[in-house]
């Protein structure tokens, strides 16, 4: 199993970055990931109808990395990218990251 630990590095006015390290027993890793607001509020919202409810921007990392864990090990995983990069890679992330964070 793979731990994942997510730690807010910077939020400005448009976006989040995230320093995130995921680590087993036998090795470490370590990504910078970046999320615009505009798309942590599409995708944080897409299956709530109250603002309340939303996921945290943490968990929607949390979510969108045990989604590529399923798919890659951590050594294939970019060091430094924006979140919305999977959905280029990988077509089916923004519909199963709904189920994810729900």
């Amino acid at each position: 199993m793979t731990d994942i630990i997510i730690n807010l590095k910077d939020k400005s006015e448009d976006k989040f970055e995230f320093d995130v390290e995921l680590s087993d027993e036998v090795s470490q890793t370590e990504h910078v990931v970046s999320l615009s607001c505009d798309d942590y509020e599409r995708l944080a919202c897409s299956n709530s109808s109250e603002q309340s409810s939303k996921v945290s921007p943490e968990k929607l990392v949390e979510a969108a990395f045990k989604f590529l864990l399923v798919r890659e090990s951590k050594e294939a995983i970019l060091s430094k990218f924006d979140l919305m990069l999977i959905g280029k890679n990988f077509p089916e992330y923004e519909k199963e990251i709904g189920k994810l964070i729900s």
